[in-house]
């Protein structure tokens, strides 16, 4: 298994030839970080985060429950601030075909295995990751699959490659759905997502 620690502080992983994607989906506390790091002049900043807790309130990583595992993450964006974070990152939205890779892979996980991997770079991720770690193993969460069921909602993706149709993709399985509308990308959804990153190999 292959690691690397993005911008927000939190580890992707490879899934694909060089590509990587987030182990999580994007947490609240991630999100505060691209919004105090970056400022984006399109986002008014106090409107958003307040709305966005407001939404769906912060939780410490501590205080996580199984039941609550949704709570950490960050919810009712629409697609194109969900686009303007994976810029942030130097990433992009995922197809729904990484994603069901990444299940077939990984899905197995147990998080004391990513632990261990993880331990060489373990200085420049978030504290607030391993915190959530210890919450789920605290909570008998011991693999990824297990966190992932937990979660409600999907995740927001692209259809395929071509990365011109909306979905939304619910974590563990393949179930999948298009989002329709006049306005797909500016309305605000209750999923979650993840971003991948693409690295050259040298």
């Amino acid at each position: 298994m292959k690691f690397i620690v993005g911008k927000d502080k939190f580890p992707f992983i490879e899934v694909n030839n060089g590509i990587y994607l987030q182990i999580l989906p994007v947490t609240k506390y991630q999100f505060e970080r691209y919004l105090l790091e970056n400022r984006p002049s399109s986002i008014d900043y106090n409107q958003l985060l307040n709305q966005l807790l407001k939404d769906n309130p912060r939780i410490s990583p501590s205080e996580i429950r199984k039941e609550g595992i949704t709570k950490m993450l960050i919810t009712h964006l629409n697609f194109s601030e969900v686009v303007e974070y994976a810029k942030w990152m130097d990433g992009k939205v995922p197809d729904y075909e990484i994603l069901c890779k990444f299940d077939k892979e990984y899905l197995n996980l147990k998080l004391s295995d990513i632990r261990e991997s993880l331990a060489d770079l373990s200085s420049q991720i978030d504290i607030r990751f391993w915190k959530i770690f210890d919450a789920m193993e605290k909570n008998k969460i011991t693999k990824l699959s297990e966190l992932y069921k937990e979660i409600t909602g999907a995740e927001l993706c692209y259809k395929n490659s071509a990365e011109s149709e909306i979905c939304a993709k619910r974590y563990g399985r393949e179930s999948l759905y298009e989002i329709v509308g006049d306005n797909p990308y500016g309305v605000r959804w209750i999923h979650s997502f993840r971003i991948i990153k693409k690295i050259e190999e040298e």
